[in-house]
């Protein structure tokens, strides 16, 4: 039996940072938008503008995600990322005000920019000296995958 090298493995870590980190901040809010429209009875201003403070969020973290990986490196920061969108799903579930759920897209747009894109390109590059193209799209899947899955599991 051939063994399978670590670069793979390496790969399919890379497209779970973009299922959690880029798949499920994304799509996730879509689902759930109707009902904080109804049963938390924003409005739909305000309901858009949870999606709007999350990519506000994640561009600004965006320019710091240069020193974010070189003060605490690769593996330490995509944990951290990681946990950053797993906490805005605990704060979205605290739910209540609108503030909170405009806190929990803050954290959302952190772990969105510094946990998918970023580690996983360093990931491929560092593993794969030839099929890097076909392993980064194996990577990026991992939103596609998300999009399919999720929405109807989460409703």
């Amino acid at each position: 039996m051939k063994k399978i090298h670590y670069a793979w493995v390496s790969c399919g870590v890379g497209m779970l940072m973009y299922f959690c980190n880029m798949g499920l901040c994304n799509n996730a809010m879509s689902v759930f938008l109707p009902f904080l429209e109804s049963g938390e009875g924003f409005t739909g201003a305000q309901g858009s503008t949870i999606m709007t403070v999350r990519c506000i969020s994640s561009l600004i973290s965006m320019y710091f995600v240069a020193a974010y990986y070189d003060k605490i490196g690769m593996r330490l920061g995509a944990a951290l990322a990681t946990a950053a969108s797993a906490l805005s799903f605990f704060i979205y579930s605290i739910g209540g005000s609108v503030y909170t759920y405009y806190t929990g897209a803050v954290i959302a747009g952190v772990g969105y920019s510094l946990g998918a894109i970023i580690p996983a390109a360093v990931l491929v590059n560092n593993w794969f000296h030839r099929r890097r193209g076909f392993a980064v799209s194996l990577c990026t899947a991992g939103t596609g995958i998300c999009s399919v899955l999720t929405p109807s599991l989460i409703t």
